[in-house]
């Protein structure tokens, strides 16, 4: 079978043609910007005792408590605009090793993963590899896992509507949920599930998305949800309580709007945090640099369109909004969120 194999020509066009749009087109619109009151500052963890949370960009998070590190999807080597097109995607160790050195990281005991789209985890098979540590996700997921590191040794299959572990003093709950349904020609490229190995590098369409988790972590020191897409499934965190949401926005406002409303309840309001992070926002096909992270072109998604959610969303709710930066960082102790300035 060809690279392209198993998409039909027209699809094949159309997806071709609907990320060639996300790829020329105008910036969009950043969570970072002043104007939107978000980001005044780059937040830091202050020193003390307390669970660290470091944004690595996309659904990216680094948490540790100082004993136990966790990070989530783990999607760091980022394969570039024109090879995610055009060409094959697979991890790179001299990228990953050179971003995990940045980040401070290095030890890990576990990798967690919400889904199998490639931004998800493209890197997490190779970082498992390289730091010797398990790696959670769905059956979609273990595929991928082997497709890369040609065993399922470190993989530790997620399955259900509800699955807890622990790791070290940390109780992390993957609740099964849903993806964004915007439902574009590039989205529907990757529906479905990931069913046999496959040859890494290969397409991202490759990486099909399996089922959905979002994802709860507990701490004695405060709780934490992470959502990796823009979706939700009725019920998915009653009973659980957290202080800090990051919170994928990634084409939340171009599905319908009952959507993006059941999505902020099931994720924001029934949690209940003190503080909403957007994550999912930026351009995930530009490789990780100093400096700000980049948002997506306005074809690929609205981003400005998604901060107006978020403005009316929380206040709504009467709840705190902040942005974060590649590598910044705050910190949860005694059940509050801080960070410096």
């Amino acid at each position: 079978m060809n690279a392209l194999g198993g998409l039909s020509g027209l699809t094949r066009s159309l997806s071709v043609l609907a990320c060639g749009l996300f790829l020329v087109g105008c910036a969009g619109v950043s969570p970072l910007d002043p104007e939107y009151g978000l980001y005044n500052h780059p937040p830091k963890a202050p020193d003390g005792p307390g669970v660290k949370v470091v944004f690595l960009g996309n659904t990216t998070l680094h948490i540790s408590d100082g004993e136990t590190n966790l990070i989530t999807d783990g999607f760091l080597s980022r394969p570039g605009k024109w090879r995610s097109l055009i060409c094959c995607v697979g991890p790179d160790k001299v990228v990953i090793e050179d971003e995990l050195k940045k980040a401070g990281i290095s030890k890990l005991d576990a990798i967690l993963v919400g889904h199998a789209h490639y931004d998800h985890s493209i890197d997490a098979p190779l970082i498992s590899e390289m730091m010797e540590c398990q790696v959670w996700g769905s059956e979609s997921y273990g595929q991928v896992h082997q497709s890369t590191v040609q065993n399922k040794e470190r993989w530790r299959p997620v399955s259900g509507k509800k699955q807890v572990v622990t790791v070290g003093k940390f109780t992390v709950t993957f609740v099964k949920s849903d993806h964004a349904r915007a439902r574009n020609f590039v989205q529907r490229a990757v529906e479905g599930e990931v069913t046999e190995p496959f040859s890494v590098p290969a397409p991202y369409w490759r990486y099909k998305c399996g089922d959905v988790y979002a994802i709860h972590i507990d701490h004695p020191e405060g709780s934490i949800v992470v959502t990796t897409s823009a979706g939700s499934e009725p019920g998915q965190f009653d009973g659980m309580r957290s202080d800090i949401v990051f919170l994928g926005i990634g084409q939340v406002t171009k599905q319908d709007e009952g959507l993006g409303r059941a999505y902020w309840h099931e994720a924001v309001e029934v949690p209940g945090p003190k503080v909403v992070v957007p994550v999912h926002w930026d351009d995930f096909t530009v490789r990780l640099e100093e400096g700000q992270l980049r948002p997506f072109p306005k074809y690929a998604d609205d981003t400005s369109a998604s901060i107006r959610w978020l403005h009316q969303m929380a206040g709504e709710s009467g709840l705190r909004l902040r942005a974060m930066d590649l590598r910044d960082s705050l910190l949860l102790s005694s059940r509050r969120v801080l960070m410096a300035p």
